[in-house]
């Protein structure tokens, strides 16, 4: 197993890749579910890049020799993670307003932080737990409980938040799998064990849509899109430590929002605007605070 040299500078330019192409693929799901069932846009991108991965493996030598797979347990549990989270996630997207999806899942480094506690025994103080509940109450404010919920938001806003919580658990093994497989090995267990478990759902009969070509090319660039983020995502947590390269991602919400306006014409609800600026705050105090215990924490060097 090789141990990666932190280089920030990369992390965070992967990490502006993630952002740019996560955005995009959001903005492509909402656009597919107008046409297809999300469970079956979900079947469709793990397909396609299972596809085109195994290809890889199998032509080419290069990446061939980066199919090694030592920690077969974590693959397994990282590719069920990735899955639901997907599921969960594109289902969120299709049934809820795009930019409020979009911001519920920026509660995954909150979600870290509390998982950081039960899995790994840290210890977080006063301030950061009042982070961690400021970063709550602003996604609650986004879910507008005050207001009669609209028709499968109640799901909806259920299905964003396990998206987030299975997400940051799947991001907290990427480094540690990354160092003992490689960034390909990583990426092609999550896309077969992904497609696998998205495979049932075919058995139901699939949809084939009026406009199918137009349908297509969509399902295709946000398979495409969703594939260069795995890697990024990847990549990133990598090279970069998660405080640092953290923060980047929501600039995603500046490319969700522009989409969503020129393609559907909506535009983020003042609760959305105010609940996404408290979770924002809360996650950057967070990674913050983080960072600056860390650093306190290093051995000085004489």
């Amino acid at each position: 197993m090789s141990v990666t040299v932190i280089n920030n500078s990369k992390g965070i330019l992967w990490a502006l890749v993630s952002m740019f192409f996560a955005g995009s693929m959001t903005v492509a799901v909402r656009a597919a579910g107008d046409h297809l069932p999300s469970t079956e846009i979900v079947l469709y991108r793990f397909t396609f890049v299972t596809i085109v991965l195994l290809f890889l493996g199998v032509t080419i030598p290069y990446f061939r020799s980066r199919l090694r797979f030592t920690q077969i347990g974590q693959h397994i549990v990282r590719g069920v993670l990735i899955a639901v989270a997907t599921h969960t996630g594109f289902y969120a997207i299709t049934v809820i307003p795009v930019n409020t999806a979009a911001v519920l899942f920026f509660t995954a480094p909150i979600f870290a932080s509390v998982l950081g506690v039960i899995f790994h025994g840290e210890t977080i103080g006063p301030r950061r737990m009042a982070a961690i509940g400021f970063g709550f109450l602003g996604a609650l404010i986004v879910c507008e409980p005050w207001t009669a919920a609209q028709p499968g938001a109640i799901t909806g806003y259920a299905a964003a938040f396990t998206a987030s919580l299975c997400f940051a658990l799947a991001l907290t093994m990427s480094r540690g799998l990354a160092e003992a497989d490689g960034v390909f090995a990583t990426v092609v267990s999550a896309g077969v064990i992904s497609t696998v478990l998205s495979l049932p759902f075919a058995f139901d009969g699939l949809v084939v849509p009026a406009n199918w070509i137009t349908t297509a090319i969509i399902v295709l660039f946000l398979s495409i899109a969703g594939l260069i983020r795995n890697v990024a995502d990847v990549e990133q947590y990598h090279y970069g430590e998660a405080a640092i390269v953290g923060p980047f991602s929501y600039l995603r919400l500046i490319v969700v929002a522009t989409g969503a306006y020129l393609y559907f014409n909506e535009l983020p609800s003042v609760a959305t605007l105010a609940g996404g600026a408290i979770i924002i705050a809360s996650t950057l105090y967070i990674a913050i605070r983080e960072r600056r215990l860390k650093k306190s924490t290093r051995p000085s060097v004489p």
